[in-house]
């Protein structure tokens, strides 16, 4: 869960999401531009899960706050405008995690 080469999995900071959709989908699919593989060709999704809620359950603290969402991104070429289109009650369909 420290990490050797890599950043720990027991951490305080999640750059790419810290709820359990978000952090399964990272293990399934990879984080491109970083050294994230995707493990979807070798874990079944239950397999995935049961990684994700072993990450998660062992954490130093319950990751339960949110970062606050930006009103622009800046990417390389523009801004982006950030809109809140769904506060609460948004449930991405599971079929479409892959």
């Amino acid at each position: 869960m420290e990490g050797a080469q890599h950043t720990p999995l027991r951490k305080d900071y999640w750059v790419y999401g810290r709820d359990r959709i978000r952090v399964f989908r990272s293990i399934m699919n990879g984080i491109p531009s970083t050294d994230m593989i995707p493990w979807s060709q070798v874990c079944s999704n239950e397999q995935g899960y049961a990684l994700t809620d072993f990450i998660l359950e062992n954490q130093k603290d319950t990751p339960i706050e949110l970062r606050p969402i930006p009103s622009q991104i800046e990417t390389q070429d523009y801004w982006v405008k950030v809109e809140t289109l769904a506060r609460e009650g948004f449930i991405p369909p599971l079929g479409q995690l892959n």
